[in-house]
């Protein structure tokens, strides 16, 4: 009998064996009591409290098989999904948020008043949700087709991506027109690049698009178009000016420019530090393209599928759209798979929210019960949340990431620490709903530039973390301020802010190198001599006091302040040479 075994930490999540690989592993399962077992286990184990989870599947000779297919699923139940605008039925109502109607909201942008505006291409609207939640239409009148105007006597055929420029200008594709419009503040929309669908560079209206789906726009205002007719990435300067950034041939492969190839790339994000990241729909994989044009594989390998593990193999079902929050964390959603995905900062790809492929629908709520229909376009929000376009659900969800910790303050004993000491710190923090120490939880900073290591948690409010005092780091005299840098991350890798605050007590000097010797190592004394056989001579930061060894010769000779002296005339013929071993002390460290 072959086994296949597998071993999960069930603390903080919510464990979930997925139906549609359950079906997968009971077609391939024949033997009644094999099924019974693989059945028995699973269930056991989902619902139990231990903090460590094991169990054994005998399962004969399909074991192999069914290792490729099986699929347990942690997800993050600090994470919670609602409707933020919009009722599951397809309509233009304009409105309050929780009563307007969309019909298949596909991408959203934040303007810098916290106004949100919503692509709705069926609609053939863009649509408004001011900061009260009041929902109106900001272009079009739902008619199809592109022409230019102001604010609902405009139209556009299937408004598409979303950006906003310094200006505050709206810019938005239209998929089917295969233009780039640019609407003002005031609700102007002109052409602002491309005419009819082609694949050629140029500037404004000489220019030519095929199916631009997303936009993405950088601290210059420059503007990035992913195209899927072209499967390429463009640009446009703020002065209409187009260009091709990569692409432009089907394929899959990385490489510089337009060496590279994509799929059908349908979005886009653009990082604070301008590197550009592409949802490359069909080849199901998360690219990068850096400043210098080159482009990479973040996460998935070319193959349609639900997996989670390193960003090798990892796999997605047409992923969408992505965000990036401030510790480099990559938010997905990975659109047939029904499920937004994180791909954390470590190389790490997880589940947050939603069911898996056979588990599409509109649930609201936390963790594996939430379900979404074809997400789409997502966003941070101004105040911390991710926004979703819930293209098959008409909605606007809002995504509630678990908070990140909250540091109140640290203290450590009001002693002198010296080499080889393992020193305690105390660390209070707001109450937290999950253990720190946890998942992707844990400690990562430093203490008068030592590593803190050994976090443990005490309570709800307090932990302890150690450091240790090594050779070679920066002392510090009593009284004065010992640095402190470092951060929290809870359960699912979320960090809190820096805290940065010193350490300042009357007595926590940190002593962090040792008394160097720069007297000879040997000296010559002649026979029968007297007075001065030795002196000492060191250097450090504090004063210091000199004594001699034991197990030598040292019990022949007298110390004070340094300066040594034979007890008795030394005679050459009686014993020629002597060692002694003298020992530096600088109140800590000898």
């Amino acid at each position: 009998m072959l086994a296949f075994s597998f071993q999960v930490k069930a603390v903080g999540y919510d464990l979930r064996f997925d139906s549609y690989y359950a079906n997968v592993l009971e077609s391939l399962v024949t033997e009644d009591s094999a099924k019974n077992n693989l059945a028995d286990n699973i269930w056991a184990s989902l619902f139990t409290s231990d903090s460590n989870v094991s169990a054994s599947f005998n399962i004969s000779q399909y074991a192999q098989k069914i290792q490729k297919s099986f699929f347990l699923e942690l997800i993050d139940i600090g994470a919670s999904a609602e409707i933020y605008a919009g009722i599951p039925t397809r309509g233009n109502a304009n409105g309050p948020r929780l009563s307007a109607s969309f019909n298949d909201p596909i991408q959203l942008v934040y303007d810098a008043a916290g106004n949100m505006y919503v692509s709705d291409p069926s609609g053939h609207r863009i649509r408004k949700i001011a900061t009260d939640g009041t929902v109106s239409t900001f272009i079009g009148n739902g008619g199809d087709g592109f022409a230019e105007g102001t604010g609902t006597s405009a139209s556009m055929s299937f408004p598409f991506g979303l950006v906003i420029d310094s200006n505050g200008n709206l810019y938005a594709s239209d998929f089917f027109s295969h233009k780039i419009a640019k609407i003002t503040p005031a609700g102007v929309m002109t052409t602002f690049a491309g005419n009819t669908e082609g694949f050629i560079n140029g500037t404004g209206t000489g220019a030519s698009f095929s199916l631009p789906a997303d936009l993405a726009i950088d601290a210059n205002d420059n503007i990035y178009v992913v195209e899927q007719g072209n499967s390429a990435i463009r640009k446009i300067t703020p002065a209409g000016v187009v260009t091709t950034y990569a692409g432009g041939t089907v394929g899959y492969q990385d490489g510089n420019g337009t060496n590279a190839r994509f799929n059908q790339p349908i979005g886009l994000h653009m990082h604070t530090n301008g590197d550009l990241y592409v949802a490359d729909q069909r080849n199901h994989a998360i690219r990068k393209i850096t400043t210098s044009g080159q482009v990479t594989t973040v996460a998935g390998n070319g193959t349609l599928g639900f997996l989670n593990g390193t960003t090798s193999n990892a796999t997605f079902n047409f992923p969408q759209d992505m965000t990036l929050n401030a510790a480099g964390d990559m938010y997905v959603s990975d659109s047939q798979n029904h499920t937004i995905r994180l791909i954390k900062s470590n190389g790490e790809v997880t589940s947050v929210l939603g069911g898996g492929p056979s588990n599409s629908g509109l649930v609201s709520g936390t963790g594996s019960v939430v379900r979404f229909q074809s997400p789409r376009g997502i966003t941070f929000g101004p105040d911390g949340a991710l926004y979703l376009a819930g293209y098959g659900n008409s909605v606007v969800h809002k995504i509630t990431l678990s908070t990140s910790p909250v540091i109140s303050s640290i203290s450590i004993p009001n002693a002198s620490m010296k080499i080889g000491d393992i020193v305690t710190a105390t660390i209070i923090v707001a109450e937290d709903a999950n253990n720190y120490t946890t998942g992707s939880g844990g400690i990562n900073g430093t203490i008068g530039g030592f590593a803190l290591g050994n976090f443990t948690k005490v309570s709800n409010t307090s932990y302890t973390a150690t450091f240790t005092i090594s050779s070679g780091g920066t002392d510090v005299a009593a009284g004065s301020n010992i640095p402190v840098n470092f951060t929290i991350s809870n359960s699912t890798g979320v960090a809190s802010s820096a805290f940065t605050t010193a350490i300042s007590q009357a007595n926590d000097a940190i002593d962090a190198n040792l008394p160097v010797f720069t007297s000879a190592t040997t000296v010559n004394f002649a026979e029968n001599g007297t007075g001065t056989a030795y002196t000492i001579t060191a250097t450090d930061a504090n004063a210091l006091t000199y004594s001699l060894g034991t197990g030598n010769d040292e019990a022949l000779f007298n110390i004070a302040a340094g300066v040594i002296t034979f007890k008795n005339v030394p005679d050459f013929e009686t014993k020629s040479s002597y060692l002694i071993q003298v020992r530096a002390n600088d109140g800590l460290n000898t």
